[in-house]
């Protein structure tokens, strides 16, 4: 399958989007929030196509095909692979996950729980979701395979179920189904089952709460709500979700952000502009994508306690 297919909109876990390549256009990466390892401080360059957000580290995809990591490196989590053959790429708490172009998989970083050696050696896969401490990947048909930690039964895929879209999140996992429902496995809060309908558009799992778009662009979450993660802004027009440890961030039709929840580290407080066309949220940190090269540099909010 050719890289051109999964440069269409394709989303993945903790707040990964692909976007369109457009010749002759140029993207800048913007960082904010929680910056102790500098994960926030978003590295030069306008040729990025995609980002991906972790706890205390990022990557980034590049319209060459070749990945970027930057932030915290205890466990190797930014030591990228190489190649240029890239599609798509994610990040877990301490490591990374990304899909080549024949649809075979790549993880690096932290192996805890088996994260890197499980990674399935087998190809055609589409999509891909690094939760915290589990991974999932879609296949092209539809099916899905888990790995890494399974304590709440967060890679116990239903069986004989057809995924469309992927969402890994700390305790509990989503799918995305071909008729627009949502199916929910792992344990997020107890006896708080996903919404019904079957009007969705995009899933997006958080640590113990769950964002979801409609196709009407409204907005929907379920869950832990403690820090206003749940809160989710009212309106019609979002194009795009990301759910972070207690904040979730949304981009509008116009192209402009809006976030909700936790700030403790300056994480919803969103930069200005109306020329973002990808986010990304991590533990404490997001990341957005503009394609506006006279946009202010790179904004970093430095609100964070030691570690973070």
């Amino acid at each position: 399958m050719s890289r051109q297919h999964f440069r269409r909109g394709l989303q993945t876990a903790f707040g990964l989007f692909l976007i369109a390549c457009c010749s002759g256009c140029d993207y800048l990466i913007v960082g904010w929030g929680a910056n102790g390892y500098g994960q926030a401080t978003a590295p030069e360059g306008t040729d990025y196509q995609s980002v991906a957000a972790g706890h205390q580290h990022s990557l980034a995809l590049r319209n060459d095909g070749t990945l970027e990591g930057w932030g915290d490196n205890q466990f190797g989590q930014i030591e990228v692979p190489d190649g240029d053959d890239f599609v798509a790429v994610d990040a877990g708490d301490f490591y990374g996950l990304a899909l080549r172009e024949d649809g075979s998989l790549v993880g690096w970083g932290s192996n805890q729980y088996g994260l890197i050696d499980d990674v399935p050696e087998e190809t055609g896969f589409i999509a891909i979701s690094a939760g915290g401490m589990h991974a999932l990947a879609l296949r092209q048909d539809g099916t899905v395979v888990g790995w890494g930690d399974n304590g709440y039964g967060q890679i116990d895929v239903p069986e004989e179920t057809r995924f469309t879209a992927i969402s890994a999140g700390y305790f509990h996992s989503l799918g995305l189904k071909g008729n627009g429902s949502i199916v929910m496995w792992g344990t997020a809060v107890a006896n708080d089952p996903a919404p019904t309908g079957n009007d969705f558009a995009a899933i997006a799992a958080g640590v113990t709460y769950s964002l979801a778009l409609r196709k009407n662009g409204t907005l929907v979450a379920w869950g832990d709500g403690g820090s206003g993660q749940t809160d989710v802004p009212l309106g019609n027009n979002f194009t795009r979700i990301a759910a972070g440890n207690s904040h979730g961030l949304a981009l509008k039709r116009d192209g402009s952000l809006v976030a909700w929840g936790s700030n403790t580290y300056g994480q919803t407080d969103v930069p200005e502009g109306s020329d973002f066309i990808a986010i990304a949220a991590g533990s404490f940190h997001n990341l957005a994508i503009t394609r506006k090269l006279s946009f202010f540099p790179a904004q970093v909010t430095t609100r964070h306690f030691s570690g973070n």
